[in-house]
């Protein structure tokens, strides 16, 4: 936790976690640590063309408050801080 009372995140950049019973993996935080960028990991998205034809694999995001309307810390979130303490 910081000074704030806002919990540090940067620990659980490039970890591997499940959320809503799929594989993601942390790559980005945003708007100063309350935001957590999730990239799917389990291979279910297919991008199309220009023509609308799917050809490709392609990652898919998924934006994560770490924060509730609250302000509580959500409880994935708190969980997965949970596992990534040393």
């Amino acid at each position: 936790m910081t000074n704030s009372g806002r919990v540090d995140c940067a620990g659980l950049l490039g970890r591997e976690f499940v959320f809503q019973h799929r594989p993601v993996r942390v790559i980005e935080l945003l708007d100063q640590g309350r935001v957590l960028v999730l990239e799917w990991r389990d291979g279910r998205q297919i991008q199309g063309n220009r023509h609308g034809e799917a050809h490709r694999r392609a990652p898919d995001y998924f934006h994560l408050p770490v924060y509730d309307d609250q302000g509580r810390l959500a409880s994935s979130v708190a969980a997965w801080l949970a596992t990534a303490r040393p």
